[in-house]
């Protein structure tokens, strides 16, 4: 019972689910090394194993096979006889010598995807102790207590999503998900991304993860990405990546509230004096504390864009504009706009361009031109908030 009792400690139960099983199609395991010693045979196209083709029990066809030595074997066979054939045809049939003599299929390391996936994975694919030391290889310190391996992540990666796919982990912890993700792209070229969900949970203030710095969880979830970024980096060529330049950015967002002021009628009295001063708070009815990048990521995902939007900043006219998606949309944000930038921008005809109103503060002739120089260069959607 104490043997057991002992089994139970190291085991770790892994549950998965999927909307509609009808609908799952898990990718193969990549090979252990346990499982590449079973390729121990080679001819001159590399190291193969064998796979049966003589089976009385599941072989379903019937027919006549002359052996090396002479000797007839008439199956039943796994194969069609065209496909024996053909498999003979090709060098792809591996027969023994003395006794028994049978022939096998050839199956190749070198052409092999790897393994059916199945429930029972062995220590190569990491403990705590190997995810823990792990993330203190990456800070020279223990911050985190049980956090899972980064190669355990992979394997789940691997086998439930494709090379473009979002892995979304809603209980990020340290960020072993994003450090998997990060790993496994770097091997293969992929093009995955990660979408890693913390709350701002206090560490204790006797930790040493506290007294680093690092105040909740989630700023060392943040760090160690930030680690795992740099080290791939100075480690990575790039011709590696399949002709494909990896993506290694990531960016933070906070939940908040909005930075735009909202008109609530459930707190407007009908009286004109408590109209009045509603109209009054909303002349500026946008945060002042709030920075451009800030309102920027709020026009966005009302737009309906995605938070990895391509943005890139630009100069035209001496005023920041940023370009969402190559230009597709542009957006400026200065509280003091001119003539010359909504030029500028009307310029590279994008399909909708969004100032702030505050921009045109006390000056309702360039906004009144702005729509007009807009629509003289096909510019239809032009927006102000």
């Amino acid at each position: 019972m104490s043997e057991i009792k002992k089994l139970d400690l190291r085991s770790m139960d892994i549950i998965g689910y999927t909307k509609n099983i009808n609908l799952l199609q898990l990718n193969k395991m990549a090979l252990t090394e346990r499982a590449k010693k079973e390729y121990r045979y080679s001819d001159n196209k590399g190291k193969f194993r064998r796979a049966i083709l003589l089976d009385k029990t599941r072989g379903r066809h019937t027919y006549d096979v002359i052996t090396p030595s002479g000797k007839i074997l008439s199956g039943p066979w796994m194969k069609k006889e065209d496909e024996l054939k053909e498999m003979d045809k090709q060098g792809k049939i591996y027969w023994t010598s003395g006794g028994q003599e049978q022939p096998y299929g050839k199956i190749y390391l070198a052409e092999s995807e790897g393994q059916i996936a199945n429930d029972f994975l062995g220590i190569e694919y990491g403990t705590n102790q190997q995810g823990s030391l792990e993330v203190e290889k990456l800070f020279k310190h223990r911050y985190f207590d049980f956090p899972k391996p980064s190669i355990m992540i992979k394997h789940f990666v691997t086998i439930g999503t494709d090379e473009d796919d979002i892995i979304l982990d809603f209980f990020a912890g340290s960020a072993t998900a994003a450090h998997a993700v990060i790993d496994l792209n770097k091997e293969d070229g992929g093009n995955r991304k990660f979408i890693m969900v913390q709350l701002p949970e206090i560490c204790n203030e006797n930790s040493e993860a506290y007294k680093a710095g690092y105040k909740t969880i989630a700023d060392i979830g943040k760090e160690r990405i930030r680690r795992v970024i740099k080290n791939t980096e100075k480690e990575t060529d790039q011709a590696l990546f399949k002709n494909k330049k990896m993506d290694l950015g990531f960016k933070v967002f906070k939940l908040d509230k909005s930075n735009f002021k909202i008109w609530d009628t459930e707190q407007i009295s009908p009286d004109k004096a408590s109209i009045e001063k509603q109209l009054e708070l909303h002349i500026d009815h946008i945060n002042y504390k709030a920075s451009q990048e800030d309102i920027l990521f709020e026009i966005l995902l009302k737009a309906g864009y995605k938070l990895t939007t391509k943005i890139e900043k630009k100069e035209l006219a001496g005023k920041t504009v940023y370009s969402i998606e190559g230009g597709a949309m542009l957006i400026c944000l200065e509280k003091e706009l001119t003539k010359e930038v909504i030029k500028a921008m009307a310029e590279k005809q994008p399909s909708r361009v969004i100032c702030l109103d505050q921009g045109f503060a006390n000056n309702d002739q360039l906004k009144t031109n702005a729509v007009q120089i807009m629509k003289s260069k096909g510019v239809d959607d032009f927006r102000t908030v």
